[in-house]
Protein backbone atom coordinates (compact mmCIF):
# COMPACT_ATOMS: atom_id res chain seq x y z
CA UNK A 1 0.00 0.00 0.00
CA UNK A 2 2.86 2.21 0.75
CA UNK A 3 4.87 1.76 -2.00
CA UNK A 4 1.62 2.64 -4.29
CA UNK A 5 1.17 5.87 -2.98
CA UNK A 6 4.93 6.26 -2.91
CA UNK A 7 4.70 5.55 -6.75
CA UNK A 8 1.78 7.39 -7.45
CA UNK A 9 3.17 10.76 -5.59
CA UNK A 10 6.50 10.64 -7.36
CA UNK A 11 4.40 9.90 -11.11
CA UNK A 12 2.15 12.93 -10.08
CA UNK A 13 5.67 14.66 -9.15
CA UNK A 14 6.91 13.83 -13.00
CA UNK A 15 3.97 14.89 -14.27
CA UNK A 16 3.73 18.10 -13.15
CA UNK A 17 7.29 19.21 -14.46
CA UNK A 18 6.41 17.63 -17.80
CA UNK A 19 3.22 19.40 -18.67
CA UNK A 20 2.74 20.59 -22.21
CA UNK A 21 2.28 24.06 -22.43
CA UNK A 22 1.58 26.12 -25.24
CA UNK A 23 3.72 28.42 -26.91
CA UNK A 24 3.01 32.07 -25.33
CA UNK A 25 5.58 34.27 -27.27
CA UNK A 26 4.58 37.21 -28.87
CA UNK A 27 3.94 37.00 -32.57
CA UNK A 28 5.27 40.40 -32.95
CA UNK A 29 6.58 43.80 -30.38
CA UNK A 30 5.12 47.04 -30.83
CA UNK A 31 7.22 50.04 -29.53
CA UNK A 32 6.58 53.25 -28.53
CA UNK A 33 8.83 55.93 -26.86
CA UNK A 34 7.58 59.14 -24.91
CA UNK A 35 9.35 61.29 -23.03
CA UNK A 36 7.89 63.39 -20.63
CA UNK A 37 10.09 66.07 -18.01
CA UNK A 38 9.55 65.21 -14.08
CA UNK A 39 9.65 68.07 -11.94
CA UNK A 40 12.20 68.88 -9.27
CA UNK A 41 11.71 68.46 -5.32
CA UNK A 42 8.43 66.00 -6.04
CA UNK A 43 7.44 66.06 -1.87
CA UNK A 44 6.86 62.45 -0.64
CA UNK A 45 3.49 62.98 0.55
CA UNK A 46 1.69 63.20 -2.32
CA UNK A 47 1.13 61.01 -5.71
CA UNK A 48 2.25 63.39 -8.93
CA UNK A 49 0.48 62.35 -12.13
CA UNK A 50 2.02 63.00 -15.09
CA UNK A 51 -0.26 62.82 -18.30
CA UNK A 52 0.72 61.74 -22.17
CA UNK A 53 -1.77 62.64 -24.60
CA UNK A 54 -2.72 61.35 -28.20
CA UNK A 55 0.00 58.76 -28.90
CA UNK A 56 -0.60 57.21 -32.05
CA UNK A 57 -0.45 53.13 -31.87
CA UNK A 58 0.40 53.07 -35.69
CA UNK A 59 -1.84 50.12 -36.36
CA UNK A 60 -1.51 50.26 -39.79
CA UNK A 61 2.86 49.84 -39.84
CA UNK A 62 2.64 47.38 -36.97
CA UNK A 63 -0.77 45.34 -38.19
CA UNK A 64 0.01 44.96 -41.77
CA UNK A 65 2.00 41.88 -42.97
CA UNK A 66 3.17 41.45 -46.47
CA UNK A 67 0.23 43.92 -47.41
CA UNK A 68 -2.53 42.17 -45.30
CA UNK A 69 -4.58 43.33 -42.47
CA UNK A 70 -3.67 40.86 -39.41
CA UNK A 71 -5.65 42.81 -36.57
CA UNK A 72 -8.42 40.10 -36.65
CA UNK A 73 -6.15 37.63 -36.48
CA UNK A 74 -4.70 38.63 -33.32
CA UNK A 75 -6.25 37.47 -29.60
CA UNK A 76 -4.54 39.97 -27.80
CA UNK A 77 -1.90 42.70 -27.23
CA UNK A 78 -0.13 42.36 -23.55
CA UNK A 79 2.43 44.57 -22.11
CA UNK A 80 5.67 43.15 -21.84
CA UNK A 81 7.77 45.86 -19.99
CA UNK A 82 8.48 49.42 -19.82
CA UNK A 83 12.14 51.35 -19.29
CA UNK A 84 12.61 54.19 -18.15
CA UNK A 85 15.72 56.32 -18.75
CA UNK A 86 17.12 59.37 -17.06
CA UNK A 87 18.51 61.74 -20.36
CA UNK A 88 19.15 65.01 -19.03
CA UNK A 89 21.75 64.32 -16.22
CA UNK A 90 23.08 61.42 -13.56
CA UNK A 91 20.16 61.54 -11.19
CA UNK A 92 19.45 58.24 -9.76
CA UNK A 93 15.56 56.75 -9.76
CA UNK A 94 16.08 55.36 -5.98
CA UNK A 95 14.01 58.35 -4.84
CA UNK A 96 10.66 57.00 -5.84
CA UNK A 97 8.98 54.77 -4.18
CA UNK A 98 6.15 53.43 -6.37
CA UNK A 99 5.47 54.14 -10.50
CA UNK A 100 2.47 53.14 -11.84
CA UNK A 101 1.66 53.95 -15.47
CA UNK A 102 -2.06 53.33 -16.68
CA UNK A 103 -3.26 53.94 -20.45
CA UNK A 104 -6.91 55.68 -21.51
CA UNK A 105 -8.33 56.62 -24.19
CA UNK A 106 -10.49 59.91 -24.97
CA UNK A 107 -13.81 57.72 -25.39
CA UNK A 108 -13.76 56.92 -22.08
CA UNK A 109 -11.20 58.95 -19.74
CA UNK A 110 -12.29 57.53 -16.72
CA UNK A 111 -11.54 53.79 -17.58
CA UNK A 112 -7.82 53.15 -17.24
CA UNK A 113 -5.77 49.63 -17.46
CA UNK A 114 -2.92 50.04 -15.54
CA UNK A 115 -0.14 48.42 -18.16
CA UNK A 116 3.69 48.53 -15.78
CA UNK A 117 4.26 49.50 -12.51
CA UNK A 118 6.56 49.01 -9.92
CA UNK A 119 7.22 49.26 -6.10
CA UNK A 120 9.76 49.52 -2.88
CA UNK A 121 12.28 51.08 -5.77
CA UNK A 122 14.02 52.94 -2.83
CA UNK A 123 14.82 48.86 -1.24
CA UNK A 124 16.40 48.07 -5.06
CA UNK A 125 19.74 49.34 -6.62
CA UNK A 126 18.47 51.51 -8.80
CA UNK A 127 20.33 53.88 -11.28
CA UNK A 128 19.82 55.82 -14.50
CA UNK A 129 16.99 53.19 -16.07
CA UNK A 130 14.11 52.25 -14.31
CA UNK A 131 12.73 48.75 -15.40
CA UNK A 132 9.03 48.66 -14.93
CA UNK A 133 6.78 44.97 -14.02
CA UNK A 134 4.20 44.51 -17.37
CA UNK A 135 0.93 43.56 -15.94
CA UNK A 136 -1.19 40.97 -17.67
CA UNK A 137 -3.74 43.43 -19.12
CA UNK A 138 -5.36 43.06 -23.07
CA UNK A 139 -4.58 46.33 -24.07
CA UNK A 140 -5.55 45.20 -27.61
CA UNK A 141 -9.18 46.98 -27.95
CA UNK A 142 -7.04 50.39 -26.66
CA UNK A 143 -4.88 50.40 -29.19
CA UNK A 144 -6.76 49.82 -31.84
CA UNK A 145 -8.64 52.91 -31.48
CA UNK A 146 -5.61 54.90 -33.58
CA UNK A 147 -4.56 57.03 -30.02
CA UNK A 148 -4.27 56.25 -26.61
CA UNK A 149 -2.67 58.24 -23.81
CA UNK A 150 -0.85 57.34 -20.87
CA UNK A 151 -1.25 58.53 -16.85
CA UNK A 152 2.27 58.02 -15.45
CA UNK A 153 1.94 58.14 -11.37
CA UNK A 154 5.29 58.79 -9.16
CA UNK A 155 5.18 58.31 -5.79
CA UNK A 156 8.37 59.11 -4.33
CA UNK A 157 10.00 58.23 -1.11
CA UNK A 158 12.22 61.22 -0.66
CA UNK A 159 11.81 64.76 -2.53
CA UNK A 160 13.31 64.64 -6.00
CA UNK A 161 16.57 66.09 -6.39
CA UNK A 162 16.48 68.11 -9.82
CA UNK A 163 14.13 68.17 -13.54
CA UNK A 164 14.58 64.89 -14.97
CA UNK A 165 13.84 64.23 -18.92
CA UNK A 166 12.79 61.15 -18.65
CA UNK A 167 13.00 58.75 -22.43
CA UNK A 168 9.99 56.20 -21.58
CA UNK A 169 10.40 53.11 -23.93
CA UNK A 170 6.93 50.86 -23.98
CA UNK A 171 6.84 47.10 -25.14
CA UNK A 172 3.80 45.24 -26.25
CA UNK A 173 3.53 41.70 -27.76
CA UNK A 174 0.99 40.73 -29.98
CA UNK A 175 -0.39 37.50 -30.36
Amino acid sequence: MKKNILLLLSGLFILSFCRCKKDDKPLFEMTYTQIFEMAAGLNPIDEHVYIIRDIASDTTRFFTAGGKRISSQLNAINPLGMKMFNVSSGAKFDFLDRVSVTMFTDDDPTYEKEIFYREQIQDSRIGVELDLVPTFVDAKSMLLKGKYNLKIKLRPYVSSPEFIATRCELRFGAK
